[in-house]
């Protein structure tokens, strides 16, 4: 399959779907001795909507929200409805007061979209492409999201907070607390950070093991910690590496695979699963940990069965996976479809896990 999909989701998911509050911080052992698939219930598969005004470029991101599939390339953000019909094309690109150079970080709220803008500032658009305000920033984050009355930095790249890796900001972009040590600072993996709910938000940094929560007070602390045994790579040898190699990320990702370490992680939560996706010897593997019956599922990202698809959001305690067209019309796992061109835009295959 293609690997050129930057998979993300800062998402706001159904309150149906969000996850009772954790008291203490859950460690979990992560099991890779055993490779295992669950049984797999596909229960909707959404072709986007492919136009001339509305062709996603080849190097994507992806977010969600209650609403909307959002799917956003350098120069636009598609706005596309559940059913995969598109909404609206936002491309505020230029040098006016109200658009921007560029379009690469983004997040996708419940009512408005937001863009970094190389200006310092946040553009904050509605979901019919309408400007609506600006919001000064002291930095230019590459990953954000907002979560009640704050904003939620990520500092990886670069650091503006004297070495840690979260800043959390009021709206009017003064930062209140800067929290978490920095890992392997200037390696920035994965999109898919922040996972935003109603009562409370999650983080997980770059190289880190521990995902933290952020509630409504903004206080920070660990709700999961994941233990990979002797195949997690720590913190310090991180650093180390990064220093030796002034700050190269491919000598990180080299150690890593030299020595059958684990260092890079994603991310998905929802009221029943926690879901990993993490490479090894440069392989990806998918994760996925039912919180109640405590039975984990470890398989290999080949397009073999669903659950071993390019996973890329959760909504309503299901699974959304995606496929390049080209791809799904070759894959052995998914519903055929009636005259899906091979140029078409991505597919969605929404589906959940029937844990007998």
């Amino acid at each position: 399959m293609k690997r050129n999909i930057v998979c993300i989701l800062i998402s706001l998911l159904f309150t149906a779907g969000c996850s009772a509050q954790p008291e203490k911080t859950d460690v979990i052992s992560v099991n890779l001795s055993k490779m295992n698939s669950p049984v797999c219930v596909i229960e909707n598969v959404i072709p986007l909507e492919t136009t001339n005004d509305v062709l996603v470029g080849k190097n994507y991101t992806i977010q969600t929200t209650s609403q909307y599939y959002i799917v956003g390339d350098h120069h636009k953000i598609i706005v596309f409805s559940k059913q995969g019909q598109s909404k609206t094309v936002l491309s505020p690109l230029g040098n006016g007061p109200n658009e921007l150079a560029y379009i690469d970080f983004y997040y996708a709220g419940d009512t408005s979209i937001m863009i970094m803008d190389i200006k310092n500032r946040i553009m904050e658009f509605d979901y019919n492409g309408r400007f609506l305000k600006s919001h000064p920033v002291n930095a230019l984050y590459r990953i954000f999201a907002c979560f009640n009355d704050f904003y939620l930095f990520d500092n990886q790249t670069p650091s503006t907070a004297k070495g840690n890796v979260l800043s959390i900001a009021g709206r009017t972009g003064k930062i209140i607390k800067d929290t978490i040590p920095v890992i392997a600072e200037g390696v920035n993996y994965g999109r898919n950070k922040f996972q935003i709910f109603k009562n409370y938000a999650l983080y997980l940094p770059t190289m880190s093991n521990i995902i933290y929560k952020i509630d409504k007070s903004a206080n920070v602390f660990p709700a999961y910690q994941l233990d990979f045994g002797k195949y997690w790579q720590d913190a310090k040898t991180c650093n180390r590496v990064i220093a030796d190699s002034k700050g190269d990320a491919f000598a990180l990702w080299k150690y890593l695979a030299k020595y059958d370490r684990i260092g890079f992680l994603s991310y998905f939560d929802t009221r029943e699963w926690l879901f990993l996706n993490f490479e090894k010897r440069d392989r990806r593997y998918n994760w996925y940990y039912n919180k109640e019956s405590k039975k984990q599922y470890l398989l290999e990202c080949d397009g073999s069965s669903v659950a071993a698809l390019d996973i890329i959001g959760v909504e309503n305690n299901k699974f959304i996976a995606v496929l390049e067209a080209a791809d799904y019309l070759n894959s052995t796992v998914t519903p055929k479809l009636d005259n899906l061109p091979e140029d078409n835009n991505p597919v969605f295959v929404i589906f959940n896990i029937n844990e007998q």
